[in-house]
């Protein structure tokens, strides 16, 4: 009786006003912490982006692989040409993450109509001490992640074409940081299947649809990725030294003594590589996944992966809830595939010694937590799809 009483108490002492300040208090902390003890830093990523930035100053647009990272290297140039340098890149990501903390918490209370389930997933966010270290790093990592969070909270207020038109323009932006943004094509396709399917009135454009996607996927595939010598013998290496973590990293895997190198190279090759060597292939991947979710890494200090387990775990535990309580909304489809789509790729490739590769994926996680820990029965179509202005 006594503790039921002092729980009522504390909820009605806990106001709005009282979360917010104390979530910009821990946002603050975290930011002055690693400005501190971590300063600005760069790395060998870091002169890739400079040597773009440089030529984008001199007239020189970012060509081939490059194009991929162009919006990074923009980003950087703006901040060398008005003399701010690598510490007016950090203060950017600093402001794009408070930023994306606040679209967390109107996304959360948006998506379900509680405005507890948005401090929820601004909590999460906000408490997570990775987003703030990488803050302070020149990589594409901090500003693709708060991309991807800021672009899904517009996504769901998608209502007019003019909405549309500029959600556009800063998807291409978010896409050009790095590769995986990619995935959210892949997020945006799946979102347009489902609702083709969620009609069920004419299923003529979902085929078509489905159809016309099959295709540019395969056009993708056997022009792009299959004939890239490169990344055939990239990966042939990969596989062949039981890589796990890059770079050349296997811990415990020793490399089969049995491996099979296909004679012919890309795009012929790719068949035999996996066909012949599947169950070592699977193997490492079954690792990887299990390396980039549970981030948990042999060279961290016991207490530093203590923490990650006592943190991310239950997150992901209860995200499986919010997956199913928001099964029928398009925005889970989305995140959903973004993370199939990032993890797919670090099962074939490997993952990152830092571990940032998950850093993009745990806000979405996070909001789907937020929106499974509550008990509320499940809210219908109706009820969790925005309404459009009249």
């Amino acid at each position: 009786m006594f503790l039921s009483s002092l729980r009522l108490r504390a909820i009605a002492w806990l106001t709005p006003t009282h979360l917010r300040w104390g979530l910009m208090g821990v946002w603050v902390a975290w930011q002055l912490m690693m400005a501190v003890t971590q300063g600005v830093l760069v790395s060998v990523d870091t002169q890739r982006y400079m040597r773009m930035a440089e030529g984008i100053l001199q007239g020189q647009w970012p060509t081939g692989w490059d194009t991929l990272y162009a919006s990074y290297a923009v980003y950087l140039a703006f901040c060398f040409w008005v003399k701010g340098g690598y510490t007016l890149a950090v203060v950017g990501q600093v402001l794009a993450s408070g930023a994306a903390a606040w679209a967390m918490y109107d996304l959360g209370k948006r998506w379900s109509g509680e405005d507890r389930v948005g401090w929820l997933a601004a909590t999460l966010f906000v408490g997570w001490p990775k987003f703030a270290e990488w803050n302070f790093i020149v990589y594409t990592d901090a500003l693709f992640t708060y991309g991807c969070v800021v672009l899904l909270w517009g996504l769901y207020r998608l209502h007019t074409w003019k909405h549309g038109l500029l959600w556009g323009i800063g998807a291409m932006v978010v896409i050009l940081f790095r590769p995986m943004g990619m995935a959210i094509l892949l997020g945006l396709w799946a979102m347009g299947l489902v609702r083709l399917l969620q009609r069920q009135t004419n299923w003529l454009p979902t085929i078509g649809y489905a159809c016309l996607s099959g295709i540019v996927a395969f056009w993708v595939l056997t022009h792009y990725i299959a004939p890239s010598k490169y990344l055939f013998q990239t990966r042939l290496e990969s596989y062949r030294e039981s890589e796990i973590i890059y770079p050349h990293l296997n811990f415990w895997v020793d490399p089969p003594e049995h491996f099979y190198e296909p004679q012919m190279g890309a795009p012929k090759g790719w068949g035999m590589l996996f066909g012949k060597n599947v169950e070592h292939i699977l193997k490492l991947a079954a690792i990887k996944l299990g390396l980039l979710f549970g981030h948990m890494k042999p060279y961290y200090t016991w207490y530093h992966n203590l923490f990650i387990a006592v943190y991310l775990f239950p997150i992901y535990l209860v995200a499986l809830r919010g997956i199913w309580r928001k099964r029928i909304h398009r925005l889970t489809y989305f995140m959903l595939v973004f993370i199939a789509a990032q993890a797919g790729v670090v099962a074939l490739t490997t993952e990152n010694w830092d571990g940032r590769f998950l850093l993009p994926l745990l806000p979405y996680l996070m909001l789907l937590a937020a929106s499974g820990f509550f008990p509320r029965p499940l809210l219908s179509q109706t009820e969790i799809e925005p309404a459009k202005p009249a």
